[in-house]
């Protein structure tokens, strides 16, 4: 599901999807005609990969996906820190560089991933620790982004963070009527 809050967009909800021999995933329709086909630009989102950490040192990583809007709202926080064209320019260098912008095709909302992310379609120029993307995946709202996560990785990194705010909320509970 996708809603707007304060010209903020937020999806959640959680779908496991197929991604197909070219590399293309579908939307979520709730996702779509919930919020992005109302965006400023609603044929593209921006793509880049994330790595997430478990305390035990294990690494996973995901594909983030954000509107326009969220970028652009991103960006400019970040922006107001410097002071001359220059640093904005310098900082823009690095900070836009790392987003990809994948066309939505329609009629059925879906993008298609960049080939050096998945681990079956890997090109031969690509280099060997790009590819971490399996073709059975879960796509999870997170608030202002879009996840794409790997099928069996999404529970295991799931309970972990669910366990530690079910431990942190009852601790700040505890602590609240003590």
């Amino acid at each position: 599901m996708a809603m707007a809050m304060d010209s903020k967009v937020f999806f959640s909800g959680t779908h496991e999807l197929i991604i197909d021999d070219g590399g293309r995933i579908a939307i979520p329709s709730n996702m779509y005609n919930g919020l992005l086909k109302n965006t400023a630009q609603p044929d593209t989102l921006y793509a880049e990969t994330a790595k997430r950490v478990r305390k035990n040192g294990q690494v996973f990583q995901c594909v983030k996906l954000l509107p326009y809007e969220v970028l652009h709202y991103r960006a400019s926080k970040l922006m107001v820190e410097f002071t001359s064209d220059d640093e904005r320019d310098q900082f823009g260098e690095i900070y836009f560089s790392k987003y990809k912008a994948l066309e939505i095709k329609l009629p059925q909302p879906r993008v298609t991933l960049p080939a050096e992310w998945l681990t079956q379609r890997k090109t031969k120029t690509a280099p060997k620790d790009k590819a971490f993307l399996g073709n059975n995946v879960t796509v999870t709202g997170a608030g202002e982004v879009i996840e794409i996560w790997n099928l069996d990785e999404w529970p295991v990194w799931h309970a972990e963070k669910d366990m530690e705010y079910a431990r942190d909320s009852g601790s700040g509970r505890q602590a609240a009527e003590a």
